[in-house]
C-alpha cells in the first residue's frame, strides 16, 4: 500500500500529512525538525481509529524517505492486524 502524500501547510515546505487512498482518512504527519544536540532529523507520527481500536505510533528518521517509510510500514501493519 502506498500513502497518498500532500503538503499539510502550503507555506510549510517540509510538513506533510498522510492519506489512506482507500479510505480517504488523514492517518498521520511527517514534519522536519530543527532537533537539538542530534541535529535535523524528520518526525513521523500516525493517528487513526478503526471502530474502536486506536491507532497511535510515532518516532524519528533521518531523512524523509525513511520518516514516510515507517509511517506507511506501521499503518499497513495496524490495518493487517485490525482486519483478522
Amino acid at each position: 500500500m502506498r500513502l497518498t502524500w500532500t503538503r499539510t501547510w502550503d507555506d510549510k515546505p517540509n510538513d506533510f500529512a498522510a492519506t489512506d487512498p482507500v479510505t480517504g482518512e488523514r492517518v498521520g504527519r511527517i514534519y522536519l525538525t530543527g532537533g537539538g544536540a542530534d541535529g535535523p532529523h524528520w518526525v513521523w507520527f500516525g493517528h487513526a481509529l478503526i471502530g474502536n481500536i486506536d491507532f497511535s505510533r510515532s518516532g524519528r528518521a533521518v531523512d524523509k524517505q525513511d520518516a514516510a517509510d515507517q509511517l506507511t510500514a506501521s499503518w499497513v501493519e495496524f490495518k493487517a492486524r485490525c482486519q483478522t
